[in-house]
């Protein structure tokens, strides 16, 4: 076994928790390792989430979840995304009462936000609701104001702490898929497609998959039950319709649908909330798209049916048979599970980090904390921040910059060739729109992505025609 495959800590699972524990653990003197059996960063669960960073408002009070989620949004939102330039924006959310029924929970959700420490939430007004939405339905009986609601970007945030982590030493396999687990001496032998690593501690992140690789380890405290969520994302056009968060009041089955605007100046509609048996199903269904169109409209009709479509995806949620995070330190085996984290991931994530490595601490792990932690800038992907083709000074000093590939989401061919030869390439189609917007706008690609194509097959040493053959091109 070579020094460059023997570690301290490999964790397992290159999702936004994955990602966000890597970066913590790169800030001390330790080897570590990153390994995920997709080609890229935050490729599985990650991708399709709603892009929304909770408070932790309407969490259970006294779980780990809520914890994690009031911590880790305050965490992100005043040091670690303003340090990455990670796009995000305070809108606030809306909890729309409808009916008397609605407006007779507001009291408990108060209270609930409360226990929670999550203090600067208010009730508002019918009148205060339209003052703040006025293309709302009519009839609404009034509601609550949840200020920090935040909405950012979904692509950004795990690639950014990769990136920061590779920076500052961590190594990264990916296309490298866990198939075992040898625990012998104090020392974990990992079987992967990619070659054995060896390591003293495992961390398992692995969302979808994360109760697969429990088994290897023999461990099954619980088991991982997919629940997709279907969205539509909506044009441009529709942002003058909305300006917070619109969340619908909870019932004791679920917590309804939201429409939110999006940093890149969108409006999301969704998700759906389906339990079924296959992880790798994203597809989305007729009837889940007509159900949270029918919800939606009982939020902001002039929405549903008037406004274009521009897209629509579905992602699944590590949803297990708890409703609790399942996060455990076996000391006995080096091992830590960070499992069941379903869609409170992005917000928890940098908090569940710290929870983490502290826990390790107790596992007998050394932390000695570097003399410096490098940082890194994230490319400017938000619609609301300046670009590069809106920079002159950027431009003169590359005109690549100024020349636009894709011009539904003005992307340019320098903003396309970084994202190629970044940190972490963009290896394939996917990766490269996940970094840039490239092919995600009106046309989806229809005008841009002979170039895009071209200028990947380039980066990679081959033509259109053999990366297409090859599957390289992920989805074409």
């Amino acid at each position: 076994m070579t020094k460059d495959r023997v570690f301290d800590v490999v964790v397992v699972g290159a999702g936004v928790v994955g990602a966000g524990i890597v970066r913590e653990l790169s800030k001390y003197d330790l080897k570590v390792a990153l390994v995920d059996k997709q080609p890229d960063v935050g490729d599985g669960t990650s991708k399709g989430n709603s892009a929304i960073m909770h408070t932790g408002f309407d969490a259970k009070p006294g779980t780990l979840e809520s914890q994690m989620v009031r911590e880790g949004s305050v965490l992100f939102r005043t040091e670690v995304a303003p340090a990455l330039n990670i796009p995000f924006e305070e809108t606030g959310a809306m909890l729309v009462a409808r009916t008397d029924d609605e407006f007779a929970q507001i009291p408990k959700i108060l209270e609930k936000a409360r226990e929670n420490k999550i203090t600067d939430v208010r009730q508002l007004t019918s009148d205060e609701m339209y003052g703040l939405e006025p293309h709302l339905a009519q009839g609404v009986k009034g509601g609550v104001l949840i200020p920090k609601e935040s909405i950012t970007c979904p692509f950004t945030p795990p690639l950014a702490y990769v990136t920061q982590a590779v920076v500052n030493g961590a190594k990264l396999f990916l296309n490298t898929e866990v198939t075992g687990v040898r625990f012998v001496d104090g020392v974990h032998d990992i079987a992967t497609t990619n070659g054995q690593i060896t390591t003293r501690y495992v961390i398992n992140s692995s969302g979808l998959f994360s109760d697969r690789v429990e088994g290897f380890m023999g461990f099954d405290n619980y088991k991982i039950n997919p629940r997709k969520g279907e969205f539509i994302v909506y044009d441009k056009f529709a942002r003058r319709l909305v300006k917070h968060i619109l969340l619908q009041v909870p019932t004791p089955h679920t917590k309804g649908i939201l429409i939110s605007p999006t940093i890149f100046g969108n409006v999301l509609l969704g998700p759906t909330a389906d339990d079924h048996d296959d992880v790798n199903d994203t597809s989305t269904s007729r009837e889940g798209l007509m159900r949270i169109q029918k919800q939606g409209s009982g939020l902001l009709p002039g929405l549903i049916g008037n406004e274009d479509i521009t897209t629509t995806y579905a992602g699944n949620r590590s949803a297990t048979q708890f409703a609790e995070y399942q996060v455990f330190f076996r000391g006995e085996k080096n091992w830590v599970t960070v499992g069941g984290i379903r869609s409170t991931g992005l917000s928890a994530s940098l908090a569940l980090a710290r929870h983490v490595v502290e826990g390790m601490r107790g596992l007998g792990l050394a932390l000695s904390q570097k003399r410096e932690f490098k940082n890194i800038r994230m490319p400017e992907v938000s619609e609301f921040r300046a670009r590069p083709y809106q920079c002159p000074d950027t431009i003169r000093g590359n005109q690549r910059y100024g020349h636009i590939v894709c011009f539904c989401e003005k992307v340019s061919e320098q903003e396309i060739r970084d994202a190629l030869g970044g940190v972490i390439p963009a290896a394939n189609l996917s990766a490269v729109k996940r970094r840039t917007r490239a092919a995600m706008g009106r046309c989806q690609g229809f005008n841009c992505m002979p170039v895009v194509m071209r200028m990947i097959a380039e980066a990679r040493g081959m033509s259109v025609k053999q990366m297409y053959e090859s599957g390289v091109q992920n989805g074409i």
